[in-house]
């Protein structure tokens, strides 16, 4: 071998060596791609995300579920929701019913959406065991002995099922059944689960001013939400939502007001009409606890000057662990620690 070969001979290996590892790196991509469309298998970057029925496929490009506090902005006349789901979960959204229907002991009521603050949903069951836990409960207060020992058993049967109508109906005017219903309710509640003992009876609808328990005779409502576009959610996967409007304003009417209120409405964006003021108490700095005075807040902020009379818009927070003292606009706040219930003031 002349000096010339080897000298340049190993530089010539290791080039044919890395030609040969990137051709393979070229086409076995391509080779696993001609099969997998070959035989028609068609694959994810990720795993497709399930919510309570709806599926998105996920990849870099798509945006991941939004976290309940996630903001949304509202056009005029559009109004947002913050689903909370019997699983755990919490969605925002916004509503596209412009009304909700509540049938209560004094008829039928349509309540402007827009007016609503709150909705509490009780329990549900399917239509075919609704059916069957009506007739069931319609027998039990049949004149009719033989009904009445065969409704029994049934209703005994149908277990969580029936709990809640068995509970509505142990509160009927009719004391015969009143009195075979609650001994009914009675026997199931070590055999139904824990929550169903706490869980409302009736839904309830909160306005502003009004409370109303009654029916709410839909199977679901029809929402928007920015992962799944156009949905419907099903009344029996909720368990509550609140809602807001940009046409809707609460009154603060003394410098003593808070948002305690509404402290379990995390990510909500609320409206209320306030005067600034300096003599409440505070908590915070930017972030405050739902416990201070909102007008003596806004002026700490900046948002109202003390005496002036607008409208301010504030976030409903998850409970934050620390809150800092300041002196800002002429108000102290005061530092406070430990877990609380917070809000932001929006601009």
């Amino acid at each position: 071998m002349s000096p010339r070969t080897a000298r340049h001979g190993k530089p010539f290996g290791w080039l044919a060596l890395a030609a040969l590892c990137i051709g393979l790196g070229i086409w076995l991509p391509a080779r696993a791609q001609f099969e997998r469309e070959e035989f028609g298998v068609k694959t994810l970057k990720q795993p497709p995300i399930v919510r309570r029925g709806m599926v998105q496929a996920q990849d870099e490009d798509s945006n991941p579920t939004a976290p309940a506090d996630t903001p949304m902005d509202l056009k005029p006349g559009e109004i947002a929701m913050l689903a909370n789901f019997r699983d755990g979960g919490s969605l925002r959204m916004k509503l596209r019913a412009k009304t909700i229907p509540i049938v209560t002991a004094y008829g039928k009521l349509e309540i402007p959406a827009e007016d609503v603050q709150a909705i509490e949903f009780a329990p549900r069951v399917s239509e075919e065991d609704a059916k069957k836990v009506k007739e069931a409960i319609g027998r039990l207060s049949s004149a009719k002995p033989e009904d009445r020992n065969a409704a029994a058993p049934e209703l005994f049967n149908l277990k969580e099922k029936a709990f809640i109508a068995l509970v509505r109906a142990s509160r009927s005017k009719d004391k015969d059944l009143a009195k075979r219903a609650n001994e009914l309710v009675d026997d199931l509640r070590e055999l139904v689960p824990p929550a169903l003992l706490e869980a409302p009876v009736q839904d309830t609808l909160e306005t502003e001013d009004s409370r109303f328990a009654g029916d709410i005779p839909l199977t679901s409502v029809e929402a928007t939400s920015l992962q799944f576009g156009n949905v419907e959610l099903k009344l029996a996967d909720l368990k509550s939502v609140s809602i807001e409007s940009n046409s809707r304003v609460t009154e603060i009417r003394n410098i003593n007001g808070n948002l305690t209120q509404f402290e379990g409405q995390i990510g909500r964006v609320i409206r209320l009409r306030v005067t600034g003021a300096s003599g409440g108490p505070v908590w915070g700095t930017g972030t405050y606890t739902t416990q201070s005075s909102l007008a003596s807040a806004a002026v700490h902020a900046g948002v109202l000057r003390e005496g002036q009379t607008g409208i301010v818009r504030v976030r409903i927070k998850p409970p934050q662990q620390m809150f800092n003292q300041s002196f800002q606009n002429g108000v102290g706040s005061q530092r406070f620690f430990g877990q609380h219930a917070a809000f932001t003031f929006v601009r």
